[in-house]
């Protein structure tokens, strides 16, 4: 990931794209990915304040979350 931007270095797309999506859910198991998630999208939050609130909780957080 490219900082400030929140890039992908692989594709350049918006990061966690698909790929590093995938990535991070084999390194972490589900309450350590959404923490992980969170601590990156407050990270963002100072990066990108032009971003709103739901923009960043949809692509840092809302993937995270898989119904049983």
């Amino acid at each position: 990931m490219v900082r400030p931007s929140w890039s992908c270095t692989g594709c350049g797309g918006s990061w966690p794209c698909l790929v590093a999506r995938v990535e991070l859910a084999g390194v972490f198991g589900p309450v350590a990915l959404a923490t992980y998630m969170v601590e990156r999208m407050t990270e963002a939050a100072f990066d990108l304040p032009d971003v709103t609130a739901a923009e960043l909780f949809d692509r840092f957080l809302l993937w995270t979350w898989r119904p049983c």
